[in-house]
């Protein structure tokens, strides 16, 4: 068990390294690996949430150098259902921008991010609603109660950067 390492800033909370190499977040935790520059720009993991426990989500957010953060998350909900979610935070305003219930807690959860802001989940496109202009920012993972098993970072080249977690 360790922690995330060298690579990444944990802004909230504390995420771990469990003895199978997933990392964990047993709070709320937010933590951010690196500046991505370029017009548009994704972020991708490997998720699970516990849908028995209302508490528990896991996500990616990119935020600009402005501090507008765009998050979307799979988030359990009472009665075991799972909710897939894109968030819009600004300074302390969060806007929910779309979000709906999902039959998997656990999948490969997407944020596109430039003129159009897209949610996918497990390949499937589950939200697509007006950007602002992106130039640049962080990305990075939020999670609480749930698991994260890997991290991509990708522009319109292709992958710029994957965060093995």
């Amino acid at each position: 068990a360790g922690d995330l390492g060298a690579d990444w800033r944990q802004e909230a909370g504390q995420f771990r390294i469990d003895s199978r190499s997933r990392v964990v977040a047993d709070q709320r935790s937010v933590a951010f690996v690196r500046v991505a520059s370029g017009v548009d720009m994704s972020a991708e993991a490997q998720v699970a949430v516990d849908p028995t426990n209302p508490d528990s989500l896991a996500g990616v957010l990119v935020r600009s150098p402005s501090k507008v953060v765009y998050k979307a998350q799979l988030a359990a909900q009472a009665g075991g259902k799972v909710f897939a979610q894109l968030l819009k935070e600004t300074g302390n305003a969060t806007t929910v921008l779309w979000s709906g219930a999902v039959s998997d807690a656990t999948g490969l959860l997407r944020l596109d991010v430039g003129e159009q802001v897209r949610l996918r989940f497990n390949g499937a496109t589950l939200a697509n609603v007006d950007g602002d202009y992106w130039s640049g920012g962080e990305a990075g993972i939020v999670g609480r109660s749930s698991r994260i098993e890997s991290f991509v970072l990708i522009d319109r080249t292709g992958e710029i950067g994957r965060a093995h977690v």
